[in-house]
Formats: structure tokens, sequence, C-alpha cells
């Protein structure tokens, strides 16, 4: 479990977690700019009565999924990168499913900790975000952490992050 000064990436999924996620799933405002397909929640639902490892081997079949929680039984959000082919790129996902503490940073903390661990630890080379163009939220988040609009799309732009702008900035910073 990786811990922040009030958020923790975690990412162990029990029944009571995977029912939290399908409530968000459920939620319009939540989902909103998610592209989840309309069967998760109802799968996260029916797998909850399943042991604690089946949970979390289900939800990392295609990536590592992370819960982002405030204290060990609080999950507030979730973040999920995806690889390309080599795994040299991931798509990034993260939503902070609890509207009440939207706009108080730990989507920002909670992205911090895992471009942290994907570029210093995993060697990712580049990290991509897919935001719809009135995701201000997300745009916001991630353009303050140094992603800048690699292509323009109809409905979306994708958003990226290399290995070496991001060491590059930690560099300036430190």
């Amino acid at each position: 479990m990786i811990k922040a000064p009030s958020v923790f990436l975690c990412n162990r999924v029990s029944a009571h977690d995977a029912r939290k996620l399908a409530d968000w799933l459920d939620n319009p405002a939540v989902n909103k700019f998610l592209n989840e397909g309309e069967d998760v929640s109802s799968a996260l639902r029916d797998m909850a009565h399943k042991n604690d490892p089946l949970l979390t081997y289900h939800l990392n079949q295609e990536g590592r999924f992370y819960l982002v929680r405030k204290s060990e039984d609080d999950p507030v959000g979730f973040v999920r990168l995806q690889p390309n082919e080599d795994e040299q790129e991931h798509e990034i996902v993260i939503a902070i499913g609890e509207r009440s503490i939207w706009g108080h940073g730990i989507g920002t903390i909670a992205l911090r900790q895992i471009l942290y661990m994907a570029f210093y630890e995993w060697r990712t080379k580049k990290i991509i975000a897919k935001i719809h163009h009135s995701n201000h939220r997300s745009i916001r988040l991630f353009t303050n952490a140094g992603f800048v609009v690699e292509q323009e799309l109809p409905k979306i732009r994708i958003y990226s992050l290399t290995s070496d702008r991001y060491i590059s900035a930690a560099a300036k910073r430190a």
C-alpha cells in the first residue's frame, strides 16, 4: 500500500470495495466522462460475493488497478493504468467517486503517486490520458501535472506525459 499525507493507493479490492465501485459507476455525475461499459457495475456486484484475491485479480487483468483511499476502510476513487502492447506506454484513468470530496485535491495526490510509480518504479516511457473536451476538472488536473495535448479528436483530447518530461520537471522542483 502506498501512503500520502491523506491518501493511499491500494491494489487490494474487497467485496465492500466492489459494491462501492459499482455504486460510483451507476452515478451519472461520476460516470459522465468514463468509458466503462454498461454492464461493469452489475458485473462488480456479481463478483462482490467472491473473495478478495479474485476481485483484485480480475480488476488487474488488463493493467494495474488501485483504489484511492482516505483510510483502510474508506475508498473514495480509483486509478487504472492500462499498458499498450509493449508496456512502454500506459493509458491512465482516474476517478474520484465520492462527490463530497471533489475539488479537495485527492485526485492530484493520487495522480502524483501513480506517476511516481509508473516512471520511477515500472520505467514506463509515456502515459496518456484521453479526456473529453468538457471535462474541465480532468483537463486542469492533467495539465497541472505536466501533460500536454498530443492529439485533438472530435470528442476527446489525448494528453501525454513522457518519462523524460516528468523526470526533468521533478529535477527542477528539487
